[in-house]
């Protein structure tokens, strides 16, 4: 199997990706060896795209190896649509409030200024102002992974009230066949690996509501109206 997990930056993707990794582990033996030889071809698991190289890359190392984790921001494109149809791929998407997803965008600049992100992600991202034009971009994929049905929605918000109801949605959905006591081993592994993460920042959900000031928020709201409203938040 080749898990294909796409989010929308910020929204915990990096826990799911790292989820997903020892599902699979737990699963088949093989992925460990799958995973590792994928990693030489990707940034730690990570593709910006998947194009024609890609792709051929991708079902190499599925036949040769055995089942790999992908994770992305794509948006929902042919080759990712083929690889779910020929059978050979499941999808995840995680998505959060955008809102609060600027925030977390900033907080991870700060620390990428303070060189604690050997990535230097979001460095550029200071103000509330600098994040609308990204994140508006960011959600337009939310749509797109919205409108097809194999897809294994992830909000973020559900996610943080209770990771370990979402991981075995997860593995039902991949069909894993796991044991929930070894998926609960899963979810402690990482709940204790959280302090140490590099990019994690608060796992707290709503964040806009006390951090940002009325005028942001009311600038948030105007320009991120349709999203908002599309992915099912309130002002």
């Amino acid at each position: 199997m080749i898990i294909i997990s796409s989010s929308i930056p910020k929204s915990a993707s990096t826990l799911v990706f790292r989820y997903q990794q020892d599902l699979l582990g737990l699963a088949s033996h093989k992925n460990v060896i799958a995973q590792e030889k994928f990693d030489n071809y990707s940034n730690y698991g990570f593709l910006r795209k998947i194009g024609l190289k890609e792709f051929v890359i991708i079902i190499f190392i599925k036949i040769k190896y055995g089942n790999i984790v992908i994770k992305t921001h794509s948006e929902l494109t042919f080759l990712i649509k083929l690889l779910m149809a020929l059978g050979l791929a499941k999808a995840t998407f995680c998505y959060r409030d955008p809102r609060d997803i600027i925030l977390s965008a900033i907080d991870h600049g700060e620390r990428s200024r303070k060189g604690l992100d050997p990535s230097n992600g979001f460095k550029n991202m200071k103000t509330i102002k600098d994040g609308l034009p990204l994140v508006k971009s960011w959600t337009s994929n939310w749509y797109k992974w919205h409108k097809i049905n194999q897809v294994f929605l992830i909000q973020y918000e559900k996610l943080m009230a209770n990771k370990f109801a979402v991981l075995l949605e997860m593995s039902e959905f991949l069909n894993l066949n796991l044991k929930e006591e070894e998926i609960k081993q899963i979810y402690l592994k990482h709940e204790n690996c959280k302090a140490t993460a590099w990019n994690f920042n608060k796992g707290t959900i709503e964040r806009y509501k006390n951090e940002m000031n009325q005028s942001d928020l009311l600038l948030c709201n105007q320009e991120l109206k349709d999203p908002l409203k599309a992915m099912g938040y309130t002002n």
